[in-house]
């Protein structure tokens, strides 16, 4: 099924409506994850297979963090996958450890993973001296690529194809 800008705004609506309960309701550090899938196309078996592989990942830096989750909740919309988590958390260390996860995992620059606090305030990459998220196609960052539409959307399509490629061809994953 093919997504519009309007479905995704939709989403990110909804999400952002959940993530404000989940504040209230619990006052403590949220995670959310989705995937950056650029295009039309959100949901196919691969992609929902990555996501997967992230949630995994994820919830593995929450047992090594010793972290107490207290709700979790996973959407199965056509817009992608979506989980968030409630749970107790110094919020800066657990985004230095998701950042670990989006830089390392072979498929991690797909994954997009926010850490709100309690506040409801999202921390960014710039608030720990990070560096920001590079650009699929051409590494440079990737913010200024995306508003400058510096590359055509079949060639960020392929770039994402090829990352998912490249993984589930190197063996059972």
């Amino acid at each position: 099924m093919t997504v519009t800008t309007r479905d995704m705004m939709i989403a990110r609506d909804k999400r952002a409506n959940l993530q404000s309960k989940f504040a209230v309701k619990y006052s403590c550090v949220l995670v959310s994850y989705t995937l950056n899938i650029a295009g039309p196309l959100k949901r196919f078996e691969r992609v929902d297979c990555c996501f997967y592989e992230g949630k995994r990942e994820i919830e593995k830096a929450f047992v090594c963090g010793g972290h107490n989750v207290f709700d979790y909740v996973l959407s199965d919309v056509h817009t992608g996958l979506e989980c968030l988590w409630a749970l107790s958390a110094d919020a800066y260390e657990l985004k230095i450890a998701l950042t670990v996860i989006e830089e390392q995992h072979p498929i991690g620059r797909l994954f997009d993973i926010d850490v709100i606090k309690s506040d409801g305030e999202k921390i960014s990459r710039c608030e720990l001296n990070l560096a920001e998220r590079s650009c699929l196609v051409c590494g440079k960052p990737g913010h200024g690529c995306a508003r400058s539409r510096a590359h055509p959307l079949d060639e960020i399509i392929k770039c994402t194809h090829n990352i998912i490629d490249s993984y589930y061809t190197e063996g059972d994953k």
